[in-house]
């Protein structure tokens, strides 16, 4: 064995135990990680699996229509094409782009069934983010990006960027730059439901 290969498992013709099988998979996984934390992955599997579980749901939906598959008006959710798992699956690069383009598309297609079912929800949530994560003296919250906040409230940065907006227009916040002030504590609990 060459001095820069590392033995992770059994040669051939031994036995693989248990341990070896872990430490493989476990080197695997990091390799295919790269440099995501281990506490950050909820944020992308939940993302891919609503949208999997949802694509799946309009196929089977699109099968019982009667008329045109493709008019929304068909549909309680409708999927856009681009945001279908079939055409998501056959990414094979850029795949976080396609990802948000598929939300985005589901949340200008579907944008006063989300409005109505998501945007308070958002809110609050966002709320209570921006409390537990600011800091008490100054009342900032640490540099995160829409993005990011669009993921740690199950969103996103489209329903983000608009709740930041209606929270500032409720003199809750304030936006400077990639900041987010908190001007009036009391507003922003009362957001919380």
């Amino acid at each position: 064995m060459a001095p820069d290969q590392r033995k992770i498992g059994p040669y051939v013709g031994e036995k693989l135990k248990q341990e070896d099988l872990e430490k493989f998979l476990w080197k695997s996984a990091d390799i295919l990680r790269g440099s995501i934390d281990s506490s950050e992955y909820k944020h992308y599997i939940f993302g891919l699996l609503f949208l999997k579980r949802l694509s799946d749901q309009f196929d089977e939906e699109r099968e019982q229509v009667e008329g045109d598959p493709e008019d929304p008006d068909n549909y309680l959710f409708f999927v856009p094409e681009r945001a279908r798992w079939n055409n998501i699956r056959n990414v094979s690069e850029g795949i976080g782009n396609a990802i948000d383009k598929a939300f985005e598309a589901l949340e200008e297609a579907n944008s006063s069934l989300v409005e109505v079912l998501s945007f308070d929800q958002v809110i609050s949530r966002l709320a209570k983010l921006i409390l537990k994560q600011s800091d008490p003296e100054r009342g900032l919250l640490p540099l995160f990006t829409q993005q990011d906040l669009a993921a740690m409230v199950g969103t996103s940065r489209v329903v983000v960027n608009r709740s930041l907006k209606a929270m500032e227009d409720k003199g809750a916040i304030r936006l400077e730059r990639r900041r987010i002030v908190i001007t009036d504590e009391n507003a922003l609990k009362k957001l919380i439901r």
